[in-house]
């Protein structure tokens, strides 16, 4: 059994080196067959320096322009090998652990495992600022509401998969951003593949650059923009209906008038 780990990087020069470190020696200490493969969103700092120096397990890709994490993630699924694949952030945000919990669902016959801060197990090193877990419920309420169902943490950065459910999914998802998140969770659930919440472990929130007032606007706009993408027949259908509506109505007014004039049958203003 082989496990792929999929990991984005954009402008991480000054602390790679030492998630790097930390890696190895998580992994040097595992009883799984690994790869680590960094997809590097292209970085304007000296990232892409360090990566191209790192020799096995880890894997290097470069975008060489930057088109946002979601592009970084799928470009790393697209080349893992693992029977399982995972991906997280850079700044390693959940403890790893969250990695053997994964894999024992995985075999039990789940298909993808998606991490939650929201679960009574989970458990955090650290104080997340009340912004951003106030953006992080009201996005996943949205999400919930409009595209996907229950589930209550769509950003949490571990997501976890079956190799052929990872590929079946990453191939029909076209968001390059952050939103691609919930674009997986809705093809996950659009194809039927068994599905589990786990707890997550935070032991590092420093790297996130979620501010509510700031991205709550815009992340309603991906939101809404990625609801059409997914539902454009629907939406047209809609389109369609309400304009027939309108001009059905209008003609039926015409004919009516038409009537009045050719009858002179008529009380009060038009």
């Amino acid at each position: 059994m082989k496990i792929s780990l999929v990991i984005p990087v954009y402008n991480y020069e000054k602390r790679l080196n030492e998630k790097v470190d930390f890696l190895l020696n998580y992994f040097g200490e595992s009883r799984h067959d690994h790869e680590i493969i960094f997809a590097n969103d292209g970085s304007t700092d000296g990232s892409m320096n360090i990566l191209s120096k790192l020799k096995a397990p880890f894997k290097v890709i470069d975008l060489v322009t930057n088109h946002g994490k979601g592009a970084a993630v799928k470009r790393g699924i697209s080349v893992a090998s693992g029977d399982y694949i995972f991906f997280t952030d850079i700044d390693i945000p959940y403890h790893l652990s969250a990695l053997d919990t994964a894999i024992n669902h995985l075999k039990s016959g789940y298909e993808v495992v998606l991490g939650s801060r929201e679960l009574p197990d989970s458990m955090s090193a650290c104080t997340r600022p009340t912004d951003r877990r106030l953006g992080s419920k009201v996005f996943s309420f949205l999400a919930n509401f409009i595209l996907i169902d229950k589930v209550h943490d769509t950003q949490c950065g571990f997501k976890g998969f079956k190799k052929h459910a990872a590929k079946s999914i990453f191939k029909d998802v076209k968001s390059d951003g952050f939103i691609f998140d919930v674009e997986l969770i809705y093809h996950a659930q659009k194809q039927g593949l068994k599905t589990i919440l786990i707890p997550v472990h935070l032991i590092d929130d420093s790297e996130s650059s979620v501010r509510f007032v700031r991205d709550s606007v815009v992340m309603a706009y991906h939101l809404l923009k990625l609801y059409i993408r997914l539902n454009t027949g629907a939406f047209y259908q809609f389109v369609r209906y309400g304009f027939m509506g309108i001009y059905n109505t209008l003609l039926n007014i015409a004919i009516f008038n038409l009537f009045i004039i050719a009858s002179g049958i008529s009380k009060g203003s038009w």
